[in-house]
């Protein structure tokens, strides 16, 4: 053997074995890149035409958003046909009515106790050219019966409503609703162990709430500090997990 030897290329090579990184994963970087590119064109442009306030104060078939722009008093949706509000025309309105009206001259009134008019933008309450408007408001039934879903005004009688997520919904359909859950209630509670389950959820929804958000929160924290200390981190969580899971010794 000599001091001097010949080594291959592939002899020297193993003495270098590092090679510079690179991406390897263009394609799936690309598409996911433009899959967030399309999310965001598609979050704006729904954020900017579609008009998110819709949602939250409701609209009237003249699109109109209530509470907004010109109908900034005008909060609240009212429908002019309760009884078929897919067919009624929508309108803003300022006040959503709290008691039952029956006839036109209630409507009146509440008008004038209000200023909340529930009939059609283009209907003048204060117009008395014709004659005076309490003669207008006492009308016999056929006139009151050929009120529409279309307006002027709102069909008879108009039941007695309540503002809810900014719309006028009359409270009949309100104690139906809870009639429904209650009906649904007792029915779950004819089986003792789903009763007893869903009372315990009940009972105890604020803790569970409590418990839910510590958690999340502990988790983000948690998380971010990993990131950094990972080593001190993880002695530090197991340390607080098994003094956590400590518990008094029951045996006597």
């Amino acid at each position: 053997m000599g001091c001097c030897e010949c080594l291959t290329t592939d002899e020297m090579d193993l003495g270098n074995t590092s090679k510079p990184r690179k991406c390897t994963d263009l394609l799936c970087l690309t598409l996911f890149l433009l899959f967030w590119a399309i999310l965001i064109f598609i979050a704006s442009f729904a954020f900017v035409i579609g008009s998110p306030g819709r949602l939250i104060h409701g609209s009237d078939s003249f699109g109109n958003t209530c509470g907004h722009i010109l109908l900034d008093y005008l909060l609240y949706v009212f429908h002019l046909d309760q009884n078929n509000p897919q067919s009624s025309l929508r309108l803003c309105v300022k006040k959503c009515p709290p008691r039952e009206l029956s006839s036109l001259a209630d409507i009146y009134s509440f008008y004038t106790r209000t200023q909340s008019s529930l009939c059609r933008y283009d209907y003048n309450f204060t117009s008395t050219a014709a004659q005076p408007l309490e003669q207008q408001f006492q009308r016999n039934d056929h006139q009151m019966n050929s009120l529409s879903s279309t307006g002027p005004c709102p069909t008879l009688p108009v039941h007695s409503t309540k503002a809810i997520l900014y719309r006028c919904i009359p409270e009949l359909a309100i104690l139906q609703g809870q009639a429904f859950g209650h009906t649904i209630y007792e029915f779950i509670s004819s089986y003792v162990p789903l009763k007893k389950v869903i009372n315990d959820l009940i009972n105890a929804y604020r803790e569970i709430s409590y418990s839910v958000t510590v958690a999340i929160v502990f988790a983000f924290v948690s998380a971010f500090v990993i990131h950094f200390v990972a080593g001190i981190a993880s002695w530090l969580i197991l340390t607080v997990v098994s003094i956590a899971l400590i518990g008094p010794d029951n045996k006597k």
